[in-house]
């Protein structure tokens, strides 16, 4: 994608390159700023969301997938995988990465329970928040491909795409207008960047696979 383009290779793990848009170090700087007690959360948010996405990835090849890079942006990851054209592998592998969360939440809750110490519960907190967060139906975050293969078993994959396509949109729309009406924002424009990337996803798709 044209926005992820701007990036910096930060490391490779599984002969996966991990990539960061520049909004991330803009971040980082503006955290900084904040007070160094912000860093390490965001720090162990950004590893947390770098293990889901590879939970998406090291899935995708078990199925003869790939993936090329892993994009980390300012509204979290990206895993660039090739999924193979069967809606068990595109289920099971959007399912991983909230799996991937939600096992080092479980993890880091019981070293939270033994130790009591505040840095594992931290952990726990935020990869519970990041797996359950990425279960909403909203294409083309995991829960949004995950409704995208239901409803692509009884509609066929054009038609099922886009219903969760007008679903995601739906959501977001909703999303955008609690923003603007409490103030917070930061939703609008999360509404806006699901609309763009679901599109940017179809659009991907109709190429692929020849749809008019």
């Amino acid at each position: 994608m044209h926005f992820l383009n701007k990036s910096l290779k930060l490391f490779t793990a599984f002969g996966i390159p991990v990539k960061a848009h520049m909004s991330i170090l803009v971040l980082f700087g503006l955290i900084a700023l904040m007070g160094s007690a912000y860093v390490p959360v965001y720090a162990i948010l950004f590893a947390s969301v770098i293990a889901h996405e590879f939970g998406h990835a090291l899935t995708a090849r078990r199925f003869g997938g790939d993936c090329k890079v892993i994009y980390m942006h300012v509204f979290g990851g990206a895993a660039m995988v090739t999924i193979p054209k069967s809606l068990k592998a595109e289920w099971v592998i959007a399912v991983m990465g909230p799996v991937t969360s939600l096992a080092l939440a479980g993890i880091f809750y019981v070293l939270t329970v033994m130790t009591g110490l505040y840095y594992f519960w931290l952990v726990y907190a935020l990869n519970l928040m990041i797996g359950l967060f990425n279960l909403a139906p909203v294409y083309p975050m995991d829960g949004g491909r995950i409704f995208k293969s239901v409803t692509s078993y009884f509609l066929g994959e054009e038609r099922g795409t886009m219903v969760a396509i007008w679903v995601a949109r739906v959501i977001a729309t909703l999303a955008a207008a609690w923003g603007i009406y409490s103030g917070r924002y930061m939703f609008v424009v999360l509404a806006a960047f699901i609309v763009m990337f679901g599109s940017a996803e179809y659009n991907g798709l109709k190429r692929n696979r020849g749809w008019k």
